[in-house]
């Protein structure tokens, strides 16, 4: 197994060398990583602890567009997020100077260890951090240039007040990081989530921890295999917590690489026939949701089925995912709830659920594997932005404001099949959609001794649309039949006579209601005979 790190160690804090303000004492036994950290007493103040990084290593530091994570232990009681309880400093080489507030008694970081070590965090963006994260100017007028930084530091505001000389706040190590990268394992010995933690736990770049068995807080970029390295990842049961933390709404990553001339498996749950089962439950906040990427960079040449494996498992606020362009990925007995848009590419999809998507939730070519899934309560269930021919199969549609979105300027055309039921469709690029949903309307005439009785007229009325369905004689196995296009449930009148003096028994007339679903409608019908007429 190895797990690594694209990233700059900002600081190790197992020293005070070129930490030159507030710097505190060196302490040992209790460090988050390494042999020591940093620690000082703040009693009922505010510190800013600085580390002079362009004296440490005679350049200046960019982290601009990386995951700055940094840890933490409180053994004071820190003021609130907007006092700044703890924050992050950051000074550039034209003296401009900030202390983000990321912290306090009312916003904690990721929780490590049984001291109580925190790892807080952020992207470094200027513009995200000007427009979300709130900022104390402490020198200069402009916010810092973050690729010309040369001093950066941790801050603590404490309202407790300190006893005798220990320290009560302490802090560890500082990574500016891009992603991590897990490749290795066995078809028979796979890597999982523990082994991540692992690495976790040793090099403490504040990526993952496992706060109780089998349930994991996560935040940054992991990518999963490389285009060399055979990689086997597969883990069940499990849930896996991106955490709400400093970073725009789909910054957040799980990504799947692959090359063409080696193996890279990535699976959830486990393949039970054709179903998922013993699945995980990945979720994010509302407002910081995650990528799941199979397409990008996983090459299909040489994939087996089920590589790349989402069985039985359930996806919250994922912000956008792509699948596999081939058949061999398998999603099967998945969920995807209050979701973005997923591109379904050639994967097959089966027994899934597409739930509350504010967005679209599926996009399919013409050529795609999805069937017998259900899409409930989304805006747009199924985005389609190729004109041609499209099948559905066993799709099944309820609550959506649009089942179809189409989004070309020409013609689709979507066949349904096995009960596919779509009806609402937004022509956002100004084409035309035909749902072409062939149903049979069945009406079975039969005496009281449920013998078929031929030539009886049969008349079915749509009473919502106000049309003729059909109106024609039984045959001799006493049936009528006709064939609509479903367009949603409708109810029905049905009338059936046979009054013929000249064709033997005449027989009361029958009126009776029924309901059009999208399985058709099949009704019988038993006539008596009417021994009043003459």
């Amino acid at each position: 197994m190895t797990v690594t790190a694209s990233a700059i160690k900002v600081w190790d804090a197992e020293s005070t060398s070129n930490w030159t303000t507030n710097k505190g004492d060196v302490y040992s036994g209790w460090q988050r990583e390494g042999s020591y950290c940093l620690g000082d007493q703040v009693s009922q103040t505010s510190f800013t602890e600085v580390y002079d990084y362009y004296g440490a290593t005679g350049s200046y530091l960019n982290v601009s567009g990386k995951f700055v994570t940094f840890w933490v232990l409180l053994w004071g009681s820190p003021n609130t997020l907007a006092n700044a309880g703890v924050g992050y400093y950051l000074e550039d080489s034209a003296g401009n100077a900030v202390i983000l507030h990321l912290g306090g008694s009312d916003k904690g970081g990721m929780y490590y260890g049984a001291y109580g070590w925190q790892c807080f965090s952020f992207y470094a963006d200027a513009t995200y951090l000007q427009n979300n994260v709130t900022y104390t100017q402490s020198a200069g007028s402009a916010f810092p240039d973050l690729t010309n930084l040369e001093k950066v530091g941790v801050h603590f505001n404490i309202t407790s007040k300190a006893v005798g000389t220990s320290p009560n706040v302490m802090w560890d190590v500082c990574y500016a990081l891009d992603y991590v990268t897990i490749t290795g394992g066995s078809d028979t010995t796979p890597l999982t989530f523990d082994d991540i933690v692992s690495a976790d736990d040793t090099n403490a770049w504040g990526i993952i921890s496992e706060i109780e068995t089998g349930t994991y807080f996560v935040q940054g970029k992991f990518r999963f295999g490389d285009t060399t390295n055979d990689t086997y990842f597969v883990d069940k049961g499990k849930l896996v917590i991106f955490k709400d933390t400093w970073v725009p709404d789909g910054f957040h990553e799980f990504d799947i690489y692959r090359g063409s001339a080696n193996t890279t498996v990535f699976q959830l749950g486990e393949k039970s026939d054709s179903a998922g089962i013993n699945g995980c439950v990945v979720r994010a906040p509302s407002d910081k949701r995650f990528v799941l990427d199979a397409y990008t960079n996983y090459d299909v040449t040489s994939m087996s089925a089920g590589d790349v494996g989402l069985y039985g498992s359930s996806f919250y606020y994922m912000y956008q995912g792509k699948l596999p362009d081939s058949s061999n990925g398998e999603v099967l007995t998945c969920n995807f709830i209050n979701s973005g848009l997923l591109y379904a590419y050639q994967t097959t999809i089966q027994g899934t659920n597409f739930i509350g998507s504010e967005e679209r939730a599926l996009w399919i070519p013409t050529n795609h594997n999805v069937s017998d899934s259900n899409f409930i309560g989304n805006y747009v269930a199924v985005y389609l932005d190729t004109e041609g021919d499209y099948t559905f199969d066993a799709l099944i549609f309820s609550g959506n404001t649009y089942d179809i979105e189409n989004a070309t300027s020409g013609t689709i055309n979507v066949n349904c099949v096995n009960g596919s039921n779509p009806t609402t469709v937004l022509n956002s690029g100004g084409g035309t959609t035909n749902i072409i949903n062939t149903v049979y309307v069945t009406v079975y005439v039969k005496d009281k001794d449920l013998n078929p009785i031929e030539n009886a007229r049969v008349w079915v009325y749509n009473l919502d649309d106000a049309t003729e369905i059909m109106n024609t004689y039984t045959d001799a196995d006493g049936v009528a039949q006709t064939t609509v296009n479903y367009q949603g449930d409708r109810n029905l009148e049905i009338r059936v006579r046979k009054s013929s003096p000249t064709e033997g028994t005449r027989y009361i007339p029958v009126r009776t209601y029924g309901t059009l679903t999208s399985s058709g409608f099949t009704t019988t019908v038993i006539m008596y005979p009417d021994t009043v007429a003459l």
